[in-house]
C-alpha cells in the first residue's frame, strides 16, 4: 500500500496533468482509473470525483 506522501505526490501529478488537457482529454486520461481495479484506490476515487466535476454531476 502507498504511504501518505506518495499518495500526495501521485494526486498532484494527476493534477499537473489534468491541468494541461482539454475537457475531453481529462475525462479520456481518467477513464482507466475508473475500471473496477482502480477505482477503489485513492487515486481511483479522485478521478471518480473529477471525473463528475468535469460533467458538471453533482456529488
Amino acid at each position: 500500500e502507498a504511504a501518505p506522501a506518495d499518495l500526495d505526490e501521485e494526486e498532484r501529478r494527476l493534477r499537473r496533468e489534468l491541468a494541461q488537457l482539454a475537457p475531453h482529454q481529462r475525462r479520456r486520461h481518467l477513464l482507466p482509473l475508473l475500471a473496477p481495479q482502480r477505482h477503489w484506490t485513492p487515486l481511483g476515487l479522485l478521478a471518480t470525483r473529477l471525473f463528475s466535476q468535469d460533467l458538471g454531476v453533482a456529488p
